[in-house]
């Protein structure tokens, strides 16, 4: 029975194996599905990282969130978010981007070290602490992270501690100049005359080219303080 009113006259409809085709009637045309290579974050990943290396940082920046909206979890990615915040000077955002990493990936080593740089960069010493002891606690072999503990450690008056990892520097890396000559620095400061020509020494035998090693080693002999150690 037809429904009241309808009227069938301005419909033509053809039955093909028992499915009603209306003459006529629009179709949609078929959308071309993204290719695989189009689907792949890796290429804008890779090409941020080669503008990032070129200071190029709003274009970095554009090429990671590309890799981002492809796969949100691509933890690579957000970590180059963060670098580049931090890069161009965007402290507060590197932070944010570093400890919004650490929640989904906490057994990121370097992702700690950094967020320790921008903390101590930050003036917030305690916290540039705790991130380089979370990244010790996660790769003890890590030379970066000991030996930036050991920095943030003098400039609290932490001697002590900062000798340690001045020392455990060593056990990595015995050939480190910077490392002998900030360790001669901490016991130039404790009192430790001998130990620290001794280290001033090696700094600048390692390193010849280098004359900070050779000054700090004549101001010793002169009975002159250097007041911090020296940094990369």
């Amino acid at each position: 029975m037809r429904p009241m009113n309808a009227d069938y006259r301005s419909v033509k409809c053809h039955v093909v194996a028992g499915v009603a085709l209306l003459a006529g009637c629009l179709v949609l045309p078929t959308q071309a599905q993204p290719s695989a290579a189009e689907l792949d974050p890796v290429p804008h990943y890779r090409k941020g990282i080669q503008l990032l290396k070129q200071s190029r940082f709003k274009e970095a920046m554009a090429e990671q969130k590309k890799a981002l909206e492809l796969n949100p979890s691509y933890y690579e990615a957000k970590y180059q978010v963060a670098l580049i915040h931090q890069v161009s000077g965007q402290l507060d955002k590197a932070a944010r981007a570093y400890g919004e990493l650490l929640e989904v990936k906490p057994d990121y080593a370097q992702a700690h070290i950094n967020l320790g740089t921008v903390r101590r960069m930050q003036s917030d010493l305690a916290g540039a602490e705790a991130a380089y002891r979370k990244a010790i606690d996660i790769n003890y072999y890590l030379l970066a992270a000991h030996y930036n503990l050991a920095n943030v450690l003098v400039e609290q008056n932490k001697l002590e501690d900062a000798l340690k990892e001045y020392r455990a520097c060593l056990k990595l890396d015995p050939t480190n100049a910077m490392v002998h000559n900030n360790l001669g620095v901490i016991y130039q400061k404790r009192g430790f005359l001998e130990e620290a020509a001794e280290e001033f020494e090696r700094a600048a035998n390692l390193e010849p080219a280098n004359k900070t090693f050779q000054e700090n080693l004549e101001r010793l002999r002169h009975g002159a303080q250097i007041s911090s150690p020296a940094r990369y």
